[in-house]
């Protein structure tokens, strides 16, 4: 029976680690189907005991509060399909991941299948690097940002379509890495260190700044949960050389983590006029629809409705977003879908530190794996809308349900 949760497993992370936004949104079925054969493997392998916990209910309360963008919704047709697939997408990794601790495979399973499948999306990043080519945009998936982002700017895609969404892989998948580390043989741990080495400087040559950021809370949150103070405060002191170095670099990728980029001083900046209309737009739609939000991928839809840009000036396509998820949620779902969201964070680390705190055993360290990966996306979400891209987001429901489980986090 092991071998047909390690499979569906497999089968899982594959999806997400290999096929790329529009090959994942055609075969999406496919998440439900997995999360079905694994709830009925855990039924059949574990006494007929069912995978399905009513202490689960924030899950569904989320989904179900996110369904609040229909109310507001001018077009349905946008507005259902989006919302059918992010439900199927978190209920499904979500129990996907939650039905380890029912069972009993063990967390090294899940670390070997997760770390092989990072370790071939990190290998075709390199490849894709010193060639400056990718065969998977160039013979078998189409992508409109493959010339800009591979063929000049040198920012690695691998197969997660684009470079964002690629470093938020990363950041969900590097604290796997460590369950290596702590392994005893040589090779184990040269793997772990070689893999985290790899990923982390993956994850700075993505040039995204929320990833970075995102990178820093994954690594805190594990240090600060198992106190690791001193770790924690190294971090943070490289962190600040390194942005500071960054500053006064002339190399454009590197520009990208100066202050300048990061906090103020640029187009795009937290603090510019970019990001602040986009935090003035969410409160305008607030202010007219403040529990069911403009409905679910409207913003662009009715961008110019609470744009503050001048008669006749016209925005980007690209730029018609709010580059944010949590005011994505504010806007599209409003106050109902923004509580359901945060109520669901709020559970997830609710569970998982009660599991830490309950289990005294000397592999207690796995519980916070997952969890810094859960953080660090969060993190992550407050520079771009994460959970319009399948793979990050279901890895994000993945890491949740990975997160609660009660047992089933041995060896």
């Amino acid at each position: 029976m092991k071998t047909a949760y390690t499979a569906i497993l497999v089968c899982f992370f594959a999806a997400i680690s290999f096929l790329p936004q529009p090959t994942l949104q055609k075969f999406l079925f496919v998440l439900p189907v997995l999360a079905a054969c694994t709830a009925l493997a855990v039924w059949l392998g574990r006494g007929r005991r069912g995978v399905f916990d009513s202490r689960d209910w924030p899950v569904l309360l989320f989904v179900l509060c996110l369904g609040a963008g229909f109310v507001n919704a001018l077009d349905t047709r946008l507005a259902l399909p989006l919302f059918a697939m992010t439900a199927l997408a978190c209920v499904s990794s979500f129990y996907i991941g939650r039905s380890w601790a029912m069972a009993g495979a063990g967390f090294g399973v899940v670390a070997a299948v997760v770390c092989a499948c990072m370790s071939v999306v990190a290998l075709i990043a390199v490849l894709e690097l010193a060639t400056g080519r990718n065969f998977v945009y160039e013979g078998l998936v189409h992508n409109t940002f493959y010339v800009r982002y591979s063929r000049f700017s040198s920012r690695p895609m691998s197969t997660l379509y684009n470079p964002v969404v690629a470093g938020s892989y990363f950041i969900g998948c590097l604290p796997f890495c460590f369950y290596f580390l702590k392994r005893a043989g040589l090779s184990r741990k040269a793997f772990g260190a070689v893999l985290l080495c790899a990923c982390v400087a993956l994850v700075i040559l993505t040039s995204s700044r929320g990833v970075f950021l995102g990178l820093g809370g994954m690594s805190l949150c594990y240090c600060v949960l198992r106190k690791k103070w001193r770790t924690a405060i190294a971090i943070g002191a490289a962190a600040l050389v390194f942005v500071s170095v960054a500053s006064m670099s002339s190399h454009p990728g590197l520009r990208q983590f100066g202050i300048k980029k990061i906090v103020v001083g640029s187009q795009d900046s937290m603090i510019s006029q970019y990001r602040l209309e986009r935090v003035a737009m969410a409160g305008r739609v607030l202010a007219r629809h403040p529990f069911a939000g403009m409905g679910l991928g409207h913003f662009r839809l009715r961008f110019y409705e609470f744009a503050s840009s001048p008669r006749g000036e016209l925005v980007p396509y690209e730029l018609m977003i709010p580059d944010n998820m949590y005011l994505s949620l504010l806007s599209e779902s409003g106050i109902i879908g923004t509580f359901g969201f945060l109520l669901f964070c709020g559970w997830v680390f609710y569970r998982a530190l009660r599991n830490y705190r309950a289990d005294h055993g000397a592999d207690r360290w796995m519980r916070i794996v997952p969890l810094a990966g859960f953080a660090g996306l969060l993190v992550n979400m407050a520079a771009y809308d994460l959970f319009y891209w399948h793979n990050p987001f279901a890895l994000l429901c993945f890491l949740a349900g990975l997160s609660t489980a009660g047992k089933g986090m041995e060896q």
